[in-house]
């Protein structure tokens, strides 16, 4: 682990097309802005990424490159997206001094997160460690992720044989977010490795890194929400790129990075432009596309699991 002048780190992960990068770019430039207009020089920005070219530069961001092999080894041996965030937290927890507080990319900062930041640095010696999670989603129910609902009631001695001591406990954190003092690299370990536990037997199963997050949270951390200071867009995961798109192409060539900090920061998020989007009838037909595309693409994965189970 290097050391590090910064007391806290703001993790990214920016991989796969443009529509992330883009994304990226934005919820990094609205943080900077905050950061430049304050004059602080105490958090850095980290984005881990498959293209360092897509990232920006500026002295309170670093960029640390993956290589495809790499990125794809995150993957596991069934392809899972969202392993490559376990396994990149993982990593800034171990190479990283100070605090570690990851967000998804597809956000925009309202303010700086002091506060969750100053939980996350404070001498926690002889209680349990805080985590930041982005909020709570609800909890486990016959109408809220039913089947993850069921495997907490019938298999909770798996559960405790996997080291979680109190499954009943869990609740539904949202992992848009997820922040960790220095130095609990074990917490990502652990989440990892129950994920990949838990993988094969709920779904739906592109929700499972999060329910792994939440149940070592819940079971050994003192849990707490990031707050408003973030705004997670998640909602329009299909409207959001096209809108950022137009954005960016809208701006004049060769801004600095200071000025276009400035302007994603004070951009007006406009939610009409994103419904407009979502009802026009090409992109109607665009998402039923790329829906079929991914069902294929789960039919597939239980193919895969269900042969792996008859070995």
């Amino acid at each position: 682990m290097s050391t590090s002048p910064f007391q806290s780190h703001i993790v990214y992960l920016s991989h796969g097309s443009q529509k992330f990068y883009d994304q990226t770019m934005f919820s990094c430039m609205t943080l900077l802005w905050l950061l430049i207009s304050q004059g602080r020089t105490d958090i850095q920005m980290v984005i881990y990424t498959d293209r360092a070219d897509k990232a920006p530069h500026h002295p309170l961001i670093k960029t640390i490159e993956i290589d495809p092999a790499t990125l794809k080894s995150y993957r596991g041996r069934f392809d899972y997206v969202h392993r490559i965030k376990h396994c990149v937290l993982l990593r800034a927890s171990q190479e990283l001094t100070g605090a570690v507080l990851y967000v998804d990319c597809d956000t925009r900062w309202l303010a700086l997160p002091d506060q969750a930041l100053n939980r996350l640095t404070q001498n926690h010696a002889g209680h349990a460690p805080p985590c930041c999670m982005h909020e709570i989603d609800g909890a486990f129910g016959p109408h809220h992720f039913p089947d993850y609902h069921r495997y907490l009631n019938e298999c909770i001695n798996e559960l405790r044989a996997q080291g979680i001591s109190h499954p009943e406990q869990v609740l539904n954190w949202n992992a848009g977010a997820i922040g960790l003092p220095q130095g609990q690299s074990a917490f990502f370990e652990d989440a990892l490795r129950i994920s990949d536990f838990l993988f094969t037997r709920v779904k739906p199963r592109n929700w499972v890194e999060q329910f792994a997050w939440s149940l070592v949270g819940c079971d050994r951390y003192q849990m707490f929400a990031l707050g408003d200071c973030l705004h997670h867009y998640w909602g329009y995961s299909y409207e959001a790129p096209i809108y950022l798109q137009r954005f960016f192409a809208s701006l004049p060539q060769g801004l600095s990075v200071e000025a276009l900090a400035q302007t994603c920061a004070t951009h007006e998020w406009d939610r009409a432009s994103l419904i407009e989007i979502q009802q026009q009838t090409k992109h109607i037909w665009i998402r039923r596309w790329l829906k079929f595309k991914n069902s294929l693409r789960k039919r597939r994965l239980e193919r895969a699991i269900q042969r792996e189970k008859l070995k």
